[in-house]
C-alpha cells in the first residue's frame, strides 16, 4: 500500500518546508528552489517493491539540486532510474544536460551532483535501485548517467515498458510479488546498461528476459502479418 504526502492541505507560508523535508526522507538530502510568488501543490507516493523503492511525484513546476555539501551530509549511495509522465524534465549530471519528455527515462546517481529542472508541472516516478546491486562499475554508470533513454530505442521498446508498468501498480503488488518483479527490473536496468554501454546483452542477468520481452513484443505488433512466422520473428 503505498505511502502518499501531500501540501494540500498545509498553509501556503509553510508549503516549501514541509515539501522539503518529505523529499529528504523519501529521497536524499536536496536543495528545492521555487518560483516565487507562485500558487504550489504536490504529491508523492511512494512504495516498496523488494529492495527497491517506487516513488511518484507530482508537482508544480522547480528546480533539484543535489549539491556537494549535500551529499557531504548524507552519502547514502543510489542509482534512481527517473521516468517522466507528463510535463518536461532536464537532467544534469557528469557534465552532460539531457531533456526528458513523457516516455522518456534517465539516470542519475546520488553519490555525485545533479540538477533537476522542471519548466511546467510534471509527473515523475522513480526507481531508486541500491548502487549495490547493479553490476556495472562506477566508470560504466558515469558514462550513462544523464543521457535520454527514449521508448522507441533498442531495448528500450520492451524494458520502459515494464518498468513504468511496474510503478504504476506498485501499491497493488504483494510483499512476494514485489520481490520477484524487483530482480526482474534490476535484471533489466542492468540489460539496458549493458546495451547503452555497447556491450552483449546476453551475457548479463537479464538478457534472457529481455530477449523473451523482445519476442512478445515483435509478435504482437505483427499478430495480423499473414508472413509471421518462427523464421520471422528469428530474423528478427
Amino acid at each position: 500500500m503505498s505511502v502518499v504526502f501531500s501540501v494540500r492541505s498545509t498553509p501556503d507560508s509553510e508549503r516549501l518546508e514541509h515539501w522539503q523535508e518529505e523529499v529528504f526522507r523519501t529521497f536524499v538530502p536536496l536543495r528545492i528552489t521555487l518560483p516565487k510568488d507562485e500558487p504550489f501543490s504536490g504529491t508523492i507516493s511512494t512504495d516498496r517493491l523488494g529492495p527497491l523503492q517506487a516513488t511518484t511525484v507530482d508537482c508544480d513546476r522547480g528546480r533539484v539540486d543535489r549539491t556537494p555539501q549535500l551529499i557531504a551530509r548524507d552519502s547514502a549511495d543510489y542509482v534512481y532510474v527517473g521516468l517522466q509522465r507528463s510535463g518536461h524534465a532536464h537532467v544534469e549530471q557528469d557534465t552532460r544536460s539531457a531533456e526528458l519528455r513523457p516516455g522518456d527515462v534517465a539516470l542519475y546517481d546520488t553519490t555525485r551532483p545533479y540538477t533537476l529542472r522542471f519548466p511546467h508541472r510534471f509527473r515523475m516516478q522513480v526507481l531508486l535501485v541500491p548502487r549495490s546491486l547493479l553490476p556495472q562499475s562506477d566508470g560504466d554508470l558515469q558514462r550513462v548517467t544523464a543521457t535520454a533513454l527514449h521508448p522507441e530505442d533498442g531495448l528500450g521498446q520492451v524494458v520502459l515498458p515494464f518498468l513504468q508498468g511496474l510503478a504504476d501498480h506498485a501499491p497493488a503488488i504483494t510483499p512476494a510479488a514485489g520481490e520477484r518483479l524487483a530482480a526482474s527490473a534490476l535484471d533489466l536496468v542492468g540489460t539496458l546498461l549493458a546495451e547503452r554501454l555497447g556491450r552483449d546483452t546476453e551475457d548479463t542477468p537479464g538478457g534472457s528476459l529481455a530477449l523473451l520481452l523482445r519476442i512478445k513484443a515483435f509478435i504482437d505488433r505483427h499478430l495480423t502479418d499473414p508472413d509471421l512466422s518462427l523464421a520471422s520473428i528469428a530474423r528478427e
